[in-house]
Formats: C-alpha cells, structure tokens, sequence
C-alpha cells in the first residue's frame, strides 16, 4: 500500500490502525477460534539518497521480515542503518 501524502509516522499509524483492525475482527462466523493477524513493514522515501522505487520496497520488505521476526502481528518502521536512529521501531505487541 502507498501513502503517498503521509509523513512516516501518519504512515506508521495508519498501518497501526489496520494492524489492530484485522486483529480485532470477529470471524468466529467461519471456524470456531478462526483468527487473523498481519505483520506491516513501513517504509519512507526520504531516507533514500536517490529516487528508487526499488529502495522502497527493499526498505519496507526488510521491516516486514523483521516485524514477523519479533513474533509476527507487528508493525516495523525501517530505518537505514546509517541514520541516528535504531535500524527499526515497533509498536507495543
């Protein structure tokens, strides 16, 4: 999904918000303890130093292997290692 109007954090938020939405479903309708979660790599095109789709979806790629590898059911902003701040933040699980 691209949000193109967003800063990083409305980005991190709104994929916060479908984050807990999908977890919160009730499809207890279809199976007895039928559960859906979803683990939401971010990304952010002003942290690359060049105009490169392909750098975009890398950085939100690498987010969302890390978010499933925290335990899944996560969101992960990706932060280059360079920059002063950790490779990645996620929300409270």
């Amino acid at each position: 999904m691209l949000l193109s109007s967003s800063d990083l954090n409305a980005a991190f938020a709104f994929a916060e918000r479908l984050r807990t939405s999908i977890e919160t479903t009730d499809l207890s309708r279809f199976a007895t303890d039928f559960r859906v979660t979803v683990s939401i790599g971010v990304a952010s095109s002003k942290f690359q130093l060049r105009n490169s789709q392909e750098f975009l979806f890398k950085a939100a790629d690498k987010a969302l292997y890390k978010a499933k590898e925290l335990g899944r059911n996560n969101t992960v902003i990706y932060r280059p290692p360079n920059t002063a701040n950790p490779e990645s933040i996620t929300a409270a699980v």
